[in-house]
């Protein structure tokens, strides 16, 4: 291998190590996107399936598990909801989307 190509592979790789919020961030959004389709489609457990990707992606991102805490109660699994909308909350659900969530829940 030359110099060059070792010396393009290694800074690719160092792009790659430094950015990963960008890419965490990007293939979150990829999998909420999906799993909205998946929900208008009707298949919640390809969302449900979509959502634990994203969760794994970046599991600091309060939005998947308020997304996942939606569509188990779709399901009428209301105790994963429950979790996963407490989970949101720790993780930075505002407080004015966790009680318009508890109104539409208990509706």
């Amino acid at each position: 291998m030359s110099v060059v190509k070792l010396a393009r592979n290694l800074q690719f790789i160092a792009i790659v190590l430094l950015c990963p919020i960008p890419l965490a961030a990007d293939s979150v959004d990829q999998f909420q996107d999906s799993a909205r389709l998946y929900v208008e489609a009707g298949d919640f457990r390809a969302a449900l399936i979509e959502l634990k990707n994203a969760q794994q992606a970046d599991p600091n991102n309060f939005s998947t598990p308020f997304l996942l805490s939606q569509i188990y109660a779709q399901m009428g699994r209301y105790d994963e909801a429950e979790h996963a909308i407490e989970l949101a909350k720790t993780k930075g659900l505002s407080r004015k989307f966790y009680v318009i969530w508890l109104w539409e829940f208990f509706l």
